[in-house]
C-alpha cells in the first residue's frame, strides 16, 4: 500500500508503532514527504530508532535519501530540512525553490514567481508556530514535493512540542484538542509566543493559521492538521475531525495545493492583494493572528 495524504491519519498509528525501538514500514510501497517527515522527526528525537523497510519498494530508496542526502538544488530530489531560529527562510526556500523550479509546470515564469511568494508565506508561519509557540525540543522538521503526475504540491512543518490545547486553553477556554484546532483556525485567534527570542525573518508575518485557511479554501486546496491525540481536515470550506486517537507528541500541519486551482488564484490576486482583501481590516491595519 501507499502511505498518502488521503490515507495519513487513518494509517498514523500503525505507521508510527514503535516495536523494539524499531518502526515498520516494510507494507508500504511508497510513502509521501508527510510519512517521512514524521520518520525523520522520530529519529531526530531517538537517534537509535531503526527504520525497517523492503529494498525492493520504492519507499525503502525514497527515505533513505531523503533521510540522508544533503539539499543539492541541481537535483530533483526534495531533501528534509531541519529548522531552527537561525535558518528560518533558507531551509524552507531550498523546498520551496525546488518546488516552484519544476519544468513540469504549465505556469508562466510570472506566475511561479508569485506561487514562490504565497509558499513562502505559508511555510513560513508554520515554521513560526512552530518555533515559536511549540516548545518543541527537535525544534522543527519542513519536507515538500511537488508530483507532477497528479500536479500536485505537497508540504508539511511537523514539531514534537506541546500542541494547540496547551497555547490556547487558558485565554479561550477550550478544553479539548480538537477544540483548540479549531479556534486557531479563527481569524483574530492569537497567544503569545513561548519562546523570548522574537527575530522572525519572513515578511508578513503574523498572520497564521487563519490565513492558510483562507489561502487553502480560496484554491481549492486540502489541510490536516494533527495536534497531540486529534486530527482535523479542512476540505471544502469544511472542517472535519478525523480522529481523536492519535499516537502523537506535538503538531503536524500537512496541505496540498493542486495545479488546476493555482493558476486561478494566481491570476486573480498578487499575495499583497489577498492580504488586502481577505485578512486586513478596513482601516488597513492588520489583525493579530495566531
Amino acid at each position: 500500500m501507499n502511505l498518502t495524504f488521503e490515507n495519513f491519519v487513518e494509517e498514523f498509528n500503525r505507521f508510527t508503532e514503535v516495536v523494539q525501538n524499531k518502526i515498520n514500514i516494510k507494507d508500504y510501497y511508497f510513502i509521501e514527504p508527510v510519512g517521512v517527515g514524521v520518520l525523520k522527526a522520530l529519529i531526530i528525537e531517538n537517534p537509535d530508532l531503526d527504520i525497517c523497510g523492503d529494498p525492493s519498494k520504492p519507499s525503502y530508496s525514497y527515505i533513505n535519501t531523503l533521510l540522508s542526502v544533503p539539499y543539492n538544488k541541481y537535483k530533483n530530489y526534495f531533501p528534509l530540512e531541519i529548522v531552527d531560529f537561525n535558518n528560518i527562510e533558507e531551509n524552507s526556500m531550498k523546498i520551496i525553490n525546488l518546488i516552484v523550479s519544476s519544468s513540469s509546470y504549465t505556469l508562466k515564469e510570472d506566475d511561479k514567481e508569485v506561487l514562490n511568494g504565497y509558499l513562502k508565506y505559508l511555510t513560513g508561519e508554520l515554521l513560526n508556530n512552530a518555533l515559536y509557540h511549540s516548545l518543541s525540543e527537535i525544534n522543527a522538521v519542513i519536507a515538500g514535493q511537488y508530483f507532477s503526475k497528479r500536479g500536485k504540491i505537497q508540504i508539511c512543518v511537523i514539531d514534537r512540542g506541546k500542541g494547540f490545547l496547551f497555547n490556547l486553553k487558558e485565554a479561550y477556554k477550550v478544553s479539548a484538542e480538537s477544540d483548540a484546532i479549531k479556534k486557531a483556525l479563527e481569524k483574530g485567534v492569537s497567544s503569545p509566543p513561548c519562546k523570548d527570542n522574537l527575530y522572525y525573518s519572513v515578511g508578513h508575518a503574523g498572520y497564521g493559521l487563519y490565513a492558510l485557511r483562507r489561502i487553502i479554501e480560496e484554491i481549492n486546496g486540502r489541510l490536516i492538521i494533527i495536534s497531540n491525540n486529534c486530527s482535523v481536515k479542512l476540505e471544502g470550506g469544511n472542517i472535519k475531525i478525523l480522529s481523536e486517537e492519535i499516537n502523537w507528541k506535538g503538531v503536524i500541519v500537512v496541505f496540498e495545493l493542486l495545479e488546476t486551482y493555482i493558476y486561478d488564484i494566481l491570476q486573480k490576486y498578487t499575495l499583497q492583494d489577498f492580504f488586502k482583501i481577505f485578512l486586513w481590516n478596513e482601516d488597513g491595519k492588520d489583525d493579530e493572528i495566531f
